[in-house]
């Protein structure tokens, strides 16, 4: 079949449909095929470059009976006189600015008038179709174009003014149809179907198929059809494909990207719920699989992930208590952070020791209490100023006239007493008047 301007359109679109990154092509266009007594225009003004310009024209003239070969090149439109009745295979290469080519192939039947009245031939080429190329073949061998006056088809039109005299419903005005024909004769196919040959999809999921608009072989005037049906639905799997082409996906597994949680302690994996590749039938299965166990330390962390948490350490948690006498703390067994695989440590930390004072507190927080204040021989306080206790000041107890308190430890027990001062006596023996009595020199 001859590249026509339509070809060209449609090489076009294919190019597009294909995504290419080239620059688009040059299309050559070396006019329709015709028959001629003995000379002919013939017109490649029609070849174009979408995104470029067409910079030569080259022309081979081949006459296919003598193999003879004539060469132009240069222009558009080219006119060949006294051509010998024969076939000619008329070649049109063009060229454009980025040099890249391509070729169209007009044939062109040179011929007289043989008086050939009988039946007009059948498939001269042999391409499965009987049209105006075999009667430019015919008269070209037989030197005659007689068929070309007749209207071999029964259409209304002879054949020089039809495009295909061999088809009666091909005529000059026909009806366009979508049969890769130029029914109406006006150089265009199909013209009136814009999506054909654009991609087409059907179906869903699974289903889809991909093709192109193509001709609607059981409506020829109705509108494109796409050259693929749908495949066949299965059954649904969780594989995140619509298997049963319903629109949903794995729509029978909803757990499917929910969170799940994997194992215990260390060992804990947190993921979501996916399809099980091993088993695309059966239930979700977690994204993620426990980490592996640890050795356990102490560490409030279930290490070697056997559902218990620092098992090997009894007393964690347990009381405790640190330093002694003012310095004494109340905590509990904890883990030693510097240690984790080590003994548990007190949560508590000794005070800090003050200065001893009689008070019945160890205020240093050396283990003695009011040393300095109690006899460490006796371990009674038997100070005058504390005497029996840290509270009892004999001193100010009996701060009377004359006397003055001390504390008496000559009994099981310290306790205070007074002694006057020297030359007084307590003749009364009332220890509210202190020593009343004076006795001493005048």
């Amino acid at each position: 079949m001859k590249h026509s301007g339509v070809l060209a359109a449609v090489f076009f679109i294919v190019f597009l449909f294909l995504n290419t990154v080239h620059a688009i092509q040059p299309v050559a266009d070396a006019g329709p095929d015709q028959v001629v007594f003995n000379s002919v225009i013939i017109d490649g003004s029609n070849s174009h470059d979408l995104d470029g310009t067409i910079i030569s024209y080259n022309w081979t003239i081949l006459n296919r009976f003598t193999t003879e070969v004539f060469f132009a090149t240069g222009e558009a439109i080219i006119s060949l006189d006294n051509m010998d009745p024969g076939l000619y295979e008329i070649t049109l290469e063009v060229t454009n600015n980025q040099y890249d080519t391509h070729s169209d192939v007009a044939l062109i039947g040179v011929s007289g008038s043989c008086g050939l009245e009988s039946t007009c031939p059948g498939d001269f080429d042999n391409d499965g179709d009987v049209d105006n190329k075999d009667l430019i073949i015919f008269a070209s061998k037989y030197g005659c174009n007689d068929c070309f006056d007749q209207d071999n088809d029964q259409d209304g039109f002879i054949a020089l003014d039809d495009c295909n005299d061999m088809d009666p419903h091909i005529y000059p005005g026909a009806p366009e149809q979508c049969d890769n024909k130029d029914n109406d004769c006006d150089g265009e196919v199909d013209e009136d179907w814009p999506l054909k040959n654009q991609p087409c999809v059907v179906g869903t999921g699974a289903c889809t198929a991909y093709g192109v608009f193509i001709c609607n072989s059981n409506n020829p005037s109705g509108s494109e059809t796409c050259s693929v049906t749908p495949n066949n639905p299965g059954q649904e799997i969780c594989d995140g494909i619509d298997n049963d082409c319903d629109g949903e996906v794995d729509e029978d597994w909803p757990l499917k990207n929910q969170s799940c949680v994997v194992g215990t302690g260390a060992c804990t994996g947190y993921g979501v719920f996916i399809c099980n590749s091993n088993n695309p039938s059966g239930s979700e299965t977690c994204s993620v699989t426990p980490n592996n166990p640890g050795q356990e330390i102490c560490d409030g962390i279930d290490n070697d992930c056997d559902g218990e948490v620092d098992e090997d350490w009894p007393l964690k948690n347990q009381s405790c208590v640190v330093g002694t006498g003012a310095c004494t703390a109340y905590g509990v067994f904890i883990c030693n952070s510097n240690d984790p695989s080590g003994s548990e440590t007190c949560s508590a930390v000794a005070k800090t020791p003050g200065e001893e004072i009689c008070d019945s507190i160890d205020n240093d927080c050396d283990g003695e209490v009011d040393e300095g204040w109690v006899n460490p021989s006796t371990g009674f306080y038997d100070l005058d100023y504390a005497c029996g206790n840290c509270l009892m000041d004999c001193t100010q107890i009996y701060d009377k006239p004359n006397a003055q308190g001390v504390c008496d430890p000559s009994g099981s027990y310290p306790v205070c007493s007074y002694v006057c001062e020297e030359g007084y006596l307590d003749l009364n023996n009332n220890p509210d008047d202190g020593c009343e009595f004076y006795d001493g020199p005048e």
